[in-house]
């Protein structure tokens, strides 16, 4: 979000309990980058103090500490990475356009792309995505053939792509977006 943020508390506290609402006046379009005017006021239920609470309340499981194998402390996983899924080996093991297809068809992962019991397809997160992403992964032409089986599939150009993926594609979040947008630059500086 970019501009003004105005949080609302009723209650007349300084307590982060107490907050009902984000008012935010403005935002970016990240499709533009262009900063946009509106009036959005967001209802919120309060807000975790710390890291702790947060992870206190998750309703997703979390991540549970590794035993460490020398009887010390419990080493916890890496944020956002299952404890059984290794990226670097997730990364080798699939078919890359696969997943990309089902990202952007589905975002269910179950019956392609080689994984198995070791790499489940719980593995491929939008964390993973990212990291994928960040990985230059997949290869310039990969990512150029899964574009034009995006398009033409659908009959779409690029602007109906992106209407369709913001009307109907609920599971393919903006920071994937952004990370693929990323990936695609790299391949392709030169297109506009």
């Amino acid at each position: 979000m970019h501009g003004d943020l105005h949080i609302h508390q009723y209650s007349g506290s300084n307590n982060l309990d107490d907050i009902q609402y984000i008012h935010a006046i403005e935002v970016t379009d990240l499709a533009t980058g262009e900063i946009v005017s509106g009036d959005v006021l967001i209802h919120v239920g309060g807000f975790f103090t710390s890291l702790e609470d947060w992870e206190a309340h998750r309703t997703d499981g979390g991540n549970t500490p590794t035993p460490d194998p020398s009887g010390g402390d419990p080493v916890p996983p890496s944020p956002g990475v299952e404890p059984n899924c290794d990226y670097d080996q997730v990364l080798a093991q699939i078919d890359q356009l696969s997943i990309l297809k089902n990202w952007a068809d589905s975002g269910t992962y179950d019956q392609c792309c080689n994984l198995n019991e070791v790499h489940p397809a719980s593995c491929i997160t939008d964390d993973f995505l990212i990291w994928m992403f960040e990985q230059q992964a997949p290869t310039c032409p990969d990512l150029r053939s899964w574009m034009v089986y995006n398009l033409s599939s659908r009959d779409f150009n690029f602007v109906e792509m992106g209407e369709d993926v913001d009307n109907n594609r609920p599971w393919m979040t903006m920071d994937v977006q952004m990370a693929m947008r990323g990936r695609w630059h790299e391949c392709f500086p030169n297109f506009d």
